[in-house]
């Protein structure tokens, strides 16, 4: 995947890496919305489909609270939502693999000295146990999390804390998204910004502002050319 009038890039301006977990890291998306469709059909909660979309990249915190308002008739409360989501989740986490290619590219970046940070819309109860459970906690620096940041995606926050957790400025920070609101929140942090058609179609991440897009990271590397 990949058009021919990719940007180019000059190999040294990129020197570090700012992953997404859910979509990008991690084949958990289809888990999360099973998970969230399940809770929402048993507590009688009549979120309409267009919403999904929407939560895809936001905070669990920011969707339980709207869903809550919303939908729940002061029956609910978002906390008692997203426990009740919580533990459907953790069951079906052992099942869900990584998206293709990821530790190669990893340990591609380890071998350029490029290093990284997971920047995500999940707790950081989550995303512990998501590095922790695959064995991949060491690939990065530091993780930021929702529980980290004051304004979640789309806001530009979260990516601007990663990039200075790696001590450079967002320009020098490639990120790597796979949703709407994780690539505003990149490109509003003035990053460089890849995607993942592993939530979105390529045309809704080109119009998104990815630079890159690819389904995996095996294709990543084919179109970007880098590291090398």
């Amino acid at each position: 995947m990949g058009h021919t009038n990719e940007p180019s890039l000059d190999q040294d301006s990129i020197r570090g890496v700012l992953f997404d977990l859910d979509g990008v890291i991690i084949d958990s998306e289809p888990l999360h919305e099973t998970a969230m469709r399940q809770v929402f059909r048993k507590m009688e909660l009549a979120v309409p489909e267009s919403r999904f979309r929407e939560f895809k990249g936001t905070s669990e915190r920011d969707t339980f609270a709207l869903v809550a308002h919303e939908y729940a008739e002061g029956r609910f409360t978002g906390t008692e939502i997203h426990e009740a989501k919580q533990k459907i989740y953790e069951k079906g986490l052992p099942e869900v693999s990584l998206i293709g290619g990821f530790t190669d590219y990893v340990e591609l970046l380890r071998a350029h000295d490029i290093p990284a940070v997971v920047v995500t819309s999940a707790t950081r109860y989550n995303c512990d146990m998501v590095l922790r459970s695959h064995g991949i906690a060491s690939f990065f620096v530091d993780t930021i999390s929702a529980d980290d940041i004051t304004h979640a995606k789309p806001d530009p926050e979260p990516y601007r804390a990663g990039s200075e957790r790696l001590g450079l400025s967002p320009r020098q920070c490639l990120v790597i998204e796979d949703s709407e609101r994780g690539s505003e929140s990149a490109l509003a942090a003035r990053c460089r910004l890849a995607g993942l058609t592993t939530t979105l179609s390529e045309a809704d991440l080109r119009t998104a502002g990815c630079e890159w897009i690819a389904a995996d990271f095996h294709s990543l590397l084919r179109t970007m050319k880098w590291p090398s």
